[in-house]
């Protein structure tokens, strides 16, 4: 009897995991989600606010940064594993997230002397200045062969080679390639869409990692 009683112990926190993750996944996926709700309130406020942003230029429309930067506060950036990890706290989720495109000459990339008054982007095509969120000290990011090579503190007062790398501080950073994201943007608008690859730039995208969700009580 003691081993029954065990057993069917043993299965309640699986029993619960269970629910959850199907409550989660179908949340993801049925009409009114918390996302699709989001976006609506958002839309209609720049609507009645007159604004006329957004990547389809009518009045109400959410730019395409916008949209992104929902997706990745209710984790639809990730797979429903990922997400559902991510929010009941065994996954980190991204903080203090930035970014910057890579933009070459012709595409008009701007040297940093343009935007700062200083002269640390030498080719717009493979470096980029980024200013980090939540604390708005600016990096300079190279990328090499597909990757970013290094991402670094931009210190006046000191030589290129003696920069500080962010990742020293706990800055994590990846690299997507246009490619990558039109295909996200094509996924969004369910494989039909009028942009093509050459609407993109590479991008890199900084943060922090944070563990904090339903076991932490913490959802921020």
């Amino acid at each position: 009897m003691k081993v029954y009683f065990l057993r069917r112990l043993l299965l309640v926190p699986l029993t619960v995991l269970g629910v959850t993750f199907l409550v989660f996944a179908i949340t993801r996926v049925m009409p009114g989600s918390p996302l699709e709700r989001e976006l609506q309130a958002a839309a209609a406020g720049t609507s009645e606010g007159g604004g006329g942003g957004g990547s389809g230029g009518q009045s109400g429309a959410l730019s395409e940064e916008q949209i992104e930067s929902f997706e990745r506060e209710y984790l639809y950036d990730k797979n429903v594993v990922v997400a559902y990890m991510t929010w009941l706290g065994l996954y980190p989720r991204e903080r203090l997230y930035s970014d910057a495109e890579f933009k070459p000459a012709k595409q008009g990339g701007q040297l940093s002397e343009e935007i700062i008054g200083g002269s640390y982007v030498e080719d717009p095509d493979t470096q980029v200045e980024v200013s980090l969120a939540g604390i708005g000290r600016p990096v300079l990011v190279q990328r090499k062969d597909g990757e970013i090579e290094w991402a670094k503190y931009i210190e006046r007062s000191k030589p290129r080679d003696k920069w500080k790398d962010i990742s020293e501080d706990g800055w994590e950073y990846r690299y997507e390639t246009a490619q990558e994201r039109f295909e996200v943007h094509k996924k969004r608008e369910g494989g039909e869409t009028k942009r093509t690859v050459e609407n993109y730039l590479p991008r890199v995208s900084i943060y922090k990692s944070r563990i904090s969700g339903l076991l932490q009580g913490d959802m921020g």
